[in-house]
């Protein structure tokens, strides 16, 4: 049994070294190479895993996970919780969002996997586990433990204090506004809505800055026939600002706004078709291109059916305006996932 687990040791020390080489010592490069070479990386940690969850089982068969209970059921589950722990933790050392400095980041990658290793070859070996000192192999063990639970903790709680930080901003009105912030402020404020509120549609949709997008409302309310302006703006250029403005926020007459909705989801086909087409550049064309327009009208057609207008055949236009050929090659189009889910669940 012992054999097996070390033969799992083996394969992990060669993925890691595999890792450092190609993750660490070697320099990406552009095209195809830089493409297999990713691919490599990923072949890798995905056998480092397999190699771990390899030597876990077999340390856990061995009776490694017995100090954490005495029936099969809860040394299985240690051994189970051990191995999750142990690959979430590498994971999150290189995620930035674990609010980990970026030196202690990259240690913990190639660290933890270290530590790992080294408590498997001790658990695997018992005579040499019996030859170090009274009390090592539980000292690698808490350090392993401590090391998994580091990165974790820091995801947790810098999660949650950013939460709180934003329920408190909100809470307060948010009313620190930095300097670009209050230049927007100072436009809206200065708008005159008799002579168009198209500018002002921008910072209305859900998720915009709480106070500007209040400051935007009101501003574009405070025009007597604001409605009547959505509506004919619907047919032009700013339709996608107008969708985005109705996705979030809603009208005294919706029945007024139903057909010229379909209107607007045409304007938004020929938007997306203008900037496939127009592209004059290849980082002009990428997988999110149009996923926030297409989600926003998706919200807006969903918000108004059942008003007497179907807007299948509009949001058809939009899937077939991802066909426009542009002059570079075209990536695979998030929104058109999203569109071929809303059509196959309306029956088109």
């Amino acid at each position: 049994m012992s054999a097996f687990g070390n033969l799992g040791l083996a394969g992990a020390v060669l993925c890691l070294l595999g890792l450092l080489k190609f993750a660490v010592f070697s320099r990406a490069t552009g095209g195809d190479a830089g493409v297999g070479h990713a691919w490599v990386i990923v072949m890798l940690a995905i056998a480092l895993v397999a190699c771990f969850a390899w030597v876990t089982t077999v340390v856990g068969l061995m009776g490694g996970f017995q100090p954490f209970g005495s029936s099969p059921a809860t040394r299985a589950a240690a051994g189970i919780g051990w191995f999750v722990l142990s690959v979430l933790a590498t994971y999150l050392y290189g995620d930035p969002g674990t609010h980990l400095p970026r030196a202690l980041g990259v240690a913990g990658m190639f660290v933890l996997p270290a530590c790992l290793l080294a408590w498997g070859i001790v658990h695997l070996n018992e005579g040499l586990a019996k030859a170090l000192p009274a009390g090592a192999p539980r000292m690698l063990t808490i350090v392993v433990f401590a090391l998994g639970c580091l990165p974790l903790a820091s995801k947790l709680l810098g999660s949650t204090f950013v939460t709180l930080g934003n329920v408190a901003s909100t809470f307060a009105g948010r009313s620190e506004l930095d300097s670009f912030q209050q230049g927007i402020v100072a436009t809206i404020d200065a708008a005159d809505v008799q002579r168009g509120i198209s500018d002002l549609l921008v910072h209305t949709p859900a998720g915009r800055h709480p106070v500007i997008r209040a400051k935007a409302l009101a501003k574009i309310k405070s025009r007597a026939d604001w409605q009547q302006e959505l509506v004919r703006l619907l047919k032009t250029h700013a339709a996608p600002d107008v969708l985005g403005f109705l996705s979030a926020n809603d009208v005294d007459q919706p029945a007024l706004f139903a057909a010229a909705i379909n209107d607007g989801l045409l304007q938004q086909a020929q938007a997306i078709r203008a900037g496939i087409r127009e592209a004059n550049h290849p980082s002009n064309l990428y997988p999110g291109m149009g996923s926030t327009e297409v989600r926003l009208a998706l919200a807006v057609a969903d918000k108004f059916a059942g008003m007497g207008v179907d807007f299948r055949a509009a949001v058809q236009e939009m899937r077939h305006a991802f066909d426009e050929r542009p002059g570079y090659p075209r990536p695979p189009f998030a929104a058109v996932e999203m569109l071929d889910r809303w059509l196959a669940k309306q029956g088109r």
